[in-house]
């Protein structure tokens, strides 16, 4: 990234001075242990990824926060921060809380600090599984503990981590590691040995580093979004565009061939949204377009392999056979293509126009009306299809398992999401508002829904497979809507810094938090993704206050 200007007056205060140096330094390190370390990080194989993963994440915040607190005591930051609180005082009144809140918390703090909040109140209220809302080892760690720690890393993270552009270079060079790694497995090349004594029936269904298949995806998403729409913007040196480039690039491929349906969630929140920051100028329409070109050829890719390589490779399963029927795929990745070399060729060759040479806003504003009557029509058939006399037209037949909603779609998701509603219909009043706890909702599916989801589906759920209503249920409504601001808001920051030379990277991070809003809606939450998207969400935070100061590079 270019340098971010910013106007401070007294760069101690943002963290920058000598006496902040541990604590800087200390968050840079947590910031690398969290996006590049711990993602690519395994003990045992597949055997204890998930503990692996959670182990390291918990030392790492645990760390940053025990250092934060004793550099805090021994610097005598303490008394010299209440005053400062205190020097927002009304000259009239004296009262300085609320000014102080005002003039210090962002839209993102103030989410943060409500989820915080919510999660203390519903896991003290959680009895008889207190414990088990506190450590989350009935479920997938997900407790109290580190619900806490997330949010006391990011606030930790947001006012003291100096940005540096490397770190997130090495962010995306793991990632894009993970992904190749898991391109290996498409290709049943085994390269760790990680799949050695894993049953037939299991053996496609762990990949990468992360292991299960709908999880990959999840992680993969984060340099599919975040690499994609770098860039897009990207003003950088030629070397670091393409870098971005093919982290995309192989980040698709990758989510395709891990064959979770899950993954084309996140293929439509980016080429939905992602325009609406490129069609501003020619270069941005004429990467948009090569992102677009990129992502056919690598579904056309992935089905060449299929067919071409049968017994070589794992055929991939869902959406995929969709693409297979559609014939005149190929025709449209070389049609994309040729559009591409001609706009190309045209603008940078003949007409030679200026890389930030505007687009008229009517192009934003044409795409708007095609994604409104694209939901709408989407909208009208969804409801079509699940009415008691439901049309479905013939092309699109083979779509029928996901339009259709029922107790079997999404491999029995809906029974399962039906079982929990009508068991949160039958809670109690403070459950209903406070949820059970983090991380026991299992334990009610469990201990009345189990046998007949099993019965009808001959499948053993212990979440929900959906991040969202798992909130919903754990710590209530309040928590669920404290939880997606701190998901939205990046979006909100990158809005009001648009003329800022950070909001290539807040632009981005919105678009993976928005892809991840949607993408979760069927998948489990696990301390693999969360802590690097909430690592991110702390950054772009971070950037967006000292957005009025020099971030060197």
């Amino acid at each position: 990234m270019a340098k971010i200007k910013v106007n401070n007056k007294n760069k101690k205060t943002a963290g920058t001075g000598d006496e902040y140096a541990f604590i800087s330094w200390l968050s840079a390190a947590w910031i690398l242990v969290i996006l590049a370390f711990m993602p690519v990080y395994t003990h045992q194989a597949y055997a204890d990824v998930l503990k692996t993963k959670y182990a390291v994440c918990l030392a790492a915040d645990g760390i940053l926060v025990g250092g934060f607190i004793l550099w805090a005591l021994f610097a005598k930051r303490v008394g010299r921060y209440i005053s400062k609180m205190k020097s927002y005082a009304d000259p009239e009144t004296g009262k300085w809380f609320f000014n102080w809140a005002k003039e210090t918390f962002t839209l993102t703090d103030i989410f943060m600090l409500a989820f915080l909040l919510i999660t203390v109140i519903s896991t003290l209220q959680s009895s008889p599984y207190m414990y088990q809302a506190f450590f989350g080892n009935e479920g997938r760690w997900h407790g109290a503990l580190i619900f806490v720690l997330y949010a006391l890393t990011y606030f930790i993270v947001s006012r003291y981590y100096r940005f540096r552009s490397w770190h997130i270079t090495v962010f995306l060079a793991a990632f894009l590691y993970i992904c190749v790694w898991a391109v290996t497995d498409y290709f049943m090349l085994d390269i760790y040995s990680f799949k050695a004594g894993i049953s037939e029936q299991h053996y496609d269904i762990f990949v990468s580093s992360i292991g299960n298949i709908d999880t990959f995806t999840a992680i993969a998403m984060i340099p599919f979004a975040f690499a994609g729409t770098m860039f897009i913007q990207s003003e950088e040196k030629p070397w670091k565009t393409v870098f971005y480039w093919i982290c995309f690039f192989v980040a698709t491929f990758s989510m395709i061939t891990s064959s979770a349906d899950n993954a084309y969630l996140s293929f439509a929140v980016f080429f939905v949204l992602v325009p609406f920051i490129a069609l501003k100028t020619r270069r941005g329409l004429r990467r948009f377009l090569l992102t677009l070109a990129s992502f056919v050829t690598a579904i056309e890719l992935v089905l060449y392999c299929d067919a071409e390589m049968a017994g070589s490779v794992v055929k991939p399963s869902g959406m995929i056979s969709i693409f297979e029927r559609i014939t005149q795929l190929k025709y449209l990745m070389i049609g994309l293509w040729i559009i591409v070399l001609l706009f190309y060729i045209y603008d940078l060759i003949i007409k030679k126009y200026d890389l930030k040479t505007p687009l008229p806003r009517t192009v934003s504003k044409i795409w708007l009306v095609f994604v409104i009557a694209g939901l709408a029509g989407l909208l009208i058939l969804f409801v079509m299809a699940n009415m008691s006399d439901s049309y479905i037209p013939a092309v699109l037949e083979p779509a029928k398992n996901y339009l259709v909603f029922n107790d079997e779609w999404g491999t029995w998701r809906g029974l399962v999401w039906r079982k929990l509603m009508e068991l949160y219909a039958q809670m109690p009043f403070i459950h209903k508002v406070f949820g059970t706890g983090p991380e026991t909702i299992e334990i009610y599916l469990y201990n009345n829904c189990y046998e007949e989801i099993a019965m009808a589906s001959g499948l053993v759920f212990d979440s929900p497979h959906n991040e969202l209503l798992q909130m919903f249920l754990n710590i209530g409504p309040l928590g669920l809507i404290s939880y997606l601001g701190i998901y939205i808001t990046p979006a909100v920051m990158a809005a009001k810094r648009a003329l800022k030379k950070c909001y290539s990277f807040l632009a981005a991070v919105a678009i993976v938090c928005l892809c991840h809003l949607l993408e979760c809606t069927v998948n489990i939450m696990v301390p693999m993704d969360i802590p690097v998207l909430f690592g991110l969400i702390a950054i772009a935070s971070g950037l967006y206050r000292k957005s009025a100061k020099e971030v060197d590079e």
